[in-house]
C-alpha cells in the first residue's frame, strides 16, 4: 500500500513573526519618547541661581576678593608658591580661571561653586616647603584682613587664621555683611580694637574665638542675641567693662572663656542658668567677690578653670553639687578656712583633678578615698601639721605664718595657729609646729555683695550640638603657680576641625576647642541648587510622563 508523500514544513513569512510582549512594549515606549519628550523638555523652566546674574561674574568677583586677601598679606608664598592660587588648567587663562575650579589651597567651596571657607591657621603651614629653599618657611601671615574688599564672599561660613600675626580691627562693623558665618577662629594673633556690636547680625554664628590678642573694650551687648553660639572665647586680651548678666540667657553655651581681662563688678549669679556649659575659664579675672551659690545650675560643667582670679572666699560650695565636674583649678587665689570633709570634697564621681595650692586654707588636709585616682594638689597653704603619720597629707611647702596671720587678720577673724616655724626659714624646709589645730574661721566674715539678677533678653535659649572634633590646645593643666605657664588658654574649636572642652589642639589653640569640637563648611544649610525645576514645570512634566505610559500600553 502506497504511503502519501511527506510534506516539508515551510517557514512563516518574515512579517508574521510574533515578538515577545516585553520587546514590543519597549519599542512602543521608544517611539513615544521620540514624539513626546522634546515637547516636554521645552515646557520645563530652568531657574538661575537666586540673586545672581551669571555664575562667571560671581566666581570672578570672589576671585578678586581672595586676591585682595592675599595682597593684604604681601602675597605670602603660602598662597601662590604652594597654595595653587596661580594655577591655570582646563583650557582657561588666568584671567578667567575660577578658584573653585582650580582647587585653590586654603579655601573650600560649596556645591554651587561658591567659596565658603578660608582656613589657613599657622599650624597648617608648619613643615611645608613654601620657598625655593627646601625646608624653610616664610613665617606667619602678617597684615590686616581687608574686610571691605571681601564682601563678594557672602557665602563664607568659616574664617580661620589662628596662630598667625594678623593685626588690625578684630570685628569691624562691615562684619555684618558676612551674615552666614558660623565659625570665626582668630585666636593667638595681634588683633586690636573693640568688637563692633554689628556682630549681632551673625545669627548663624556657632563659634567665636578671639582669645590671646590685644582686643579692648567690652563684650558687645548684641552678642547675647546669638542663639546658636555655643563657643565664646575672649580670654587673654585687654577687655574691660562689666560682665554681662544677660550672658546667663545664652543657655546653649558650652564653652565660655573670659579670663585674663580687666572686667569689673561681681560674677553674675544669673550665669547659673548656663545648664549646658561644659567649660568655664575665669582665670586672672581680678574681680572682687566670690563664686555665687546659684552656679549650682551649671549642671553640665566639667572644667572649672579659675587660677589667679583674686577670689577671696571659702572653698566654692557650688562645685560640690556638680555631678559632671572633672577638673577644678583654683590655685593662686585667697581661699580661706578649712576644706570640706573628704566625703563632700571628693563626692563627684567624675572628679579627676583638684588644685587648691597657693591659697590660705587651714585646718587639716582631706585624704583622697581609696580606689579614687584624683590628682589632688594642696601645697603652700596654712594647713596645720597632720596628726597622722601619712606623709601624703603633709604640706611640704607651707605658707609663711606671717602671711597666714595677715590674711586672717584682714578678715577680722584672728590669725590661725601657725603651721610652720619662724618665717626666716624657707617655706620648703619650715618644720611643722606641734600646736593644736586651729579652729575654722567663724562665718561672720564680711559677706560679698549680691550679684545682679539676670537682665531680660530677647534671645530665648536654644541648644546647639556640640562639636565633635575638638579644638586643639589642651586645657590649662592643674599645676601650682610655680610651674604654671603665664597664660593657659582654653582649647579652640576643632570641628571645622576645632572644639570640645576636653583637651584638644588648635586649629585654634585654646582648650584648644575645642579645637569644636565640628561641622564642615561645605555643609552650610539652605544652599540653593545651581539649577532647579520651577514649581509650575512639575505639572507639564507629569502630564508628559502620563502620556508616555498611555502610548506604551496602547
Amino acid at each position: 500500500m502506497a504511503h502519501p508523500p511527506r510534506r516539508t514544513p515551510r517557514s512563516p513569512p518574515l512579517g508574521a513573526l510574533q515578538l515577545p510582549a516585553a520587546a514590543l512594549l519597549l519599542l512602543r515606549l521608544l517611539a513615544a519618547m521620540v514624539v513626546v519628550v522634546p515637547g516636554c523638555v521645552a515646557q520645563v523652566e530652568i531657574l538661575p541661581i537666586p540673586g545672581f546674574t551669571t555664575p562667571d561674574a560671581v566666581a570672578l568677583a570672589e576671585k578678586a576678593a581672595l586676591l585682595a586677601f592675599a595682597a593684604a598679606f604681601n602675597n605670602h608664598p603660602v598662597f601662590f608658591k604652594w597654595g595653587s592660587w596661580a594655577n591655570v588648567s582646563l583650557g582657561m587663562t588666568y584671567k578667567n580661571s575660577k578658584p573653585c575650579v582650580q582647587f585653590w589651597q586654603w579655601i573650600t567651596c560649596d556645591v554651587e561653586g561658591r567659596v565658603n571657607a578660608i582656613d589657613i591657621p599657622n599650624e597648617a603651614m608648619v613643615g611645608k616647603d613654601l620657598t625655593y629653599a627646601r625646608g624653610s618657611t616664610p613665617g606667619p601671615l602678617k597684615g590686616e584682613i581687608p574686610w571691605g574688599k571681601m564682601t563678594a564672599l557672602a557665602n563664607l561660613v568659616l574664617i580661620n587664621v589662628a596662630g598667625n600675626e594678623v593685626s588690625g580691627p578684630v570685628l569691624p562693623p562691615v562684619i555684618s555683611k558676612f551674615f552666614k558665618l558660623r565659625e570665626i577662629m582668630f585666636q593667638d594673633n595681634r588683633f586690636i580694637g573693640p568688637m563692633a556690636n554689628e556682630v549681632s547680625a551673625l545669627k548663624s554664628l556657632e563659634k567665636l574665638d578671639v582669645s590671646l590678642n590685644d582686643i579692648t573694650g567690652a563684650i558687645p551687648p548684641g552678642i547675647v542675641t546669638l542663639r546658636k553660639l555655643t563657643w565664646l572665647a575672649v580670654g587673654q586680651n585687654r577687655m574691660s567693662g562689666v560682665l554681662l548678666p544677660a550672658l546667663g540667657n545664652m543657655t546653649q553655651l558650652k564653652t565660655l572663656d573670659i579670663g585674663g581681662n580687666s572686667f569689673k563688678g561681681p560674677l553674675p549669679a544669673s550665669w547659673g542658668a548656663l545648664k549646658n556649659l561644659e567649660l568655664l575659664n575665669v582665670q586672672k579675672l581680678y574681680v572682687d567677690g566670690s563664686f555665687p551659690d546659684a552656679w549650682t545650675g551649671m549642671t553640665s560643667l566639667e572644667h572649672f578653670v579659675a587660677p589667679a582670679a583674686r577670689i577671696r572666699s571659702r572653698f566654692p560650695s557650688f562645685l560640690l553639687k556638680l555631678k559632671s565636674i572633672k577638673e577644678i583649678i583654683l590655685y593662686d587665689n585667697e581661699l580661706w578656712g578649712p576644706l570640706p570633709p573628704a566625703s563632700q570634697l571628693f563626692a563627684p564621681t567624675s572628679l579627676t583633678s583638684l588644685d587648691v595650692s597657693s591659697n590660705f586654707l587651714n585646718g587639716s588636709v582631706p585624704k583622697v578615698p581609696a580606689g579614687r585616682d584624683i590628682n589632688f594638689k594642696f601645697f603652700t597653704n596654712c594647713f596645720q601639721p597632720s596628726a597622722s603619720a601619712d606623709p601624703s597629707l603633709e604640706d611640704q611647702t607651707p605658707m609663711f605664718p606671717a602671711d597666714c596671720a595677715r590674711l586672717y587678720s584682714s578678715l577680722t577673724l584672728g590669725p590661725p595657729t601657725p603651721a610652720a616655724a619662724p618665717s626666716s626659714a624657707p617655706p620648703s624646709s619650715a618644720p611643722h609646729s606641734s600646736a593644736p589645730p586651729s579652729s575654722a574661721p567663724p562665718s561672720s566674715a564680711p559677706p560679698s555683695s549680691a550679684p545682679p539678677s539676670i537682665s531680660p533678653s530677647s534671645a530665648p535659649p536654644s541648644s546647639a550640638p556640640p562639636s565633635s572634633a575638638p579644638p586643639s590646645s589642651a586645657l590649662p593643666s592643674s599645676t601650682s603657680p610655680s610651674s604654671a605657664p603665664a597664660s593657659s588658654p582654653i582649647p579652640p574649636p576643632s570641628n571645622i576641625t576645632a572644639g570640645s572642652p576636653s583637651p584638644p589642639t588648635s586649629s585654634s589653640p585654646s582648650p584648644s576647642p575645642p579645637t569644636s569640637p565640628t561641622a564642615s563648611p561645605s555643609d552650610s544649610p539652605n544652599k540653593p541648587s545651581s539649577s532647579s525645576l520651577s514649581a509650575s514645570a512639575l505639572s507639564p512634566l507629569a502630564s508628559c510622563l502620563l502620556l508616555l505610559l498611555v502610548i506604551a500600553l496602547a
